[in-house]
């Protein structure tokens, strides 16, 4: 089973270009029978079908990782509502030079995140059991999957970004009235769409502040 299913990581991994190494594929295989485990206890992800997990979360999650190590300015990032550490973890696992804080204000998952760090040995993650408001720390990015609309993540997380941060948000549906509630709470919107075969429609909603130089 377990060659099957590293085999599937890679595949997927080499499919969208992305780099790798043995030990991410191990450290991903892990996570993902962590999160079958955990995932018949607790509601971390809907779907815990292999393929489903591994396409729609693992590579979902790393497809930003060109873009944010392309900007070069990023060394430290917040999660916001991490949920099961979709994206914050997987990104750690991708790039072992960033620090990340997942923030996740339900217990029972923050928990969860707490044993796959503790497990995987990840001295690059810390996991925080709070929601973004009581938050005290700034980052270079901050970064939200399922959180809520970008008007209130960017109210609800304004104070936690660095004077030269952004923030990036995962977006399967994005809608004109979302981003024209936005237009003047920040200086920038870039939106890089993403072709994938496992959704109709995935896109990156990058932003810039307009405290932000360049």
């Amino acid at each position: 089973m377990k060659l099957n299913i590293t085999k599937l990581i890679e595949t997927e991994l080499i499919e969208y270009r992305l780099p790798y190494n043995p030990q991410l594929l191990e450290n991903l295989y892990t996570y993902l029978l962590l999160l079958q485990k955990w995932g018949t206890k607790i509601n971390l992800v809907g779907n815990l079908n292999v393929p489903f997990l591994v396409r729609n979360h693992f590579i979902d999650c790393m497809l930003a990782m060109p873009y944010i190590q392309a900007l070069g300015t990023v060394r430290t990032l917040i999660d916001v509502g991490s949920g099961a550490g979709l994206p914050g973890i997987i990104l750690a696992l991708a790039d072992p030079s960033l620090f990340v804080h997942c923030l996740e204000p339900n217990h029972k998952k923050a928990h969860f995140m707490t044993q796959v760090v503790s497990l995987l040995q990840l001295s690059n993650v810390s996991v925080h059991n709070m929601p973004i408001q009581q938050f005290k720390l700034k980052a270079d990015l901050i970064t939200c999957r399922a959180y809520a609309q970008l008007v209130k993540f960017i109210n609800d997380s304004r104070h936690c970004l660095d004077t030269h941060g952004l923030w990036l948000s995962y977006k399967a549906k994005l809608d004109a009235q979302e981003l024209c509630a936005i237009e003047t709470l920040v200086k920038k919107i870039e939106i890089i769409d993403i072709a994938t075969h496992y959704a109709d429609k995935r896109a990156l909603v990058l932003m810039t502040p307009h405290n932000r130089d360049h």
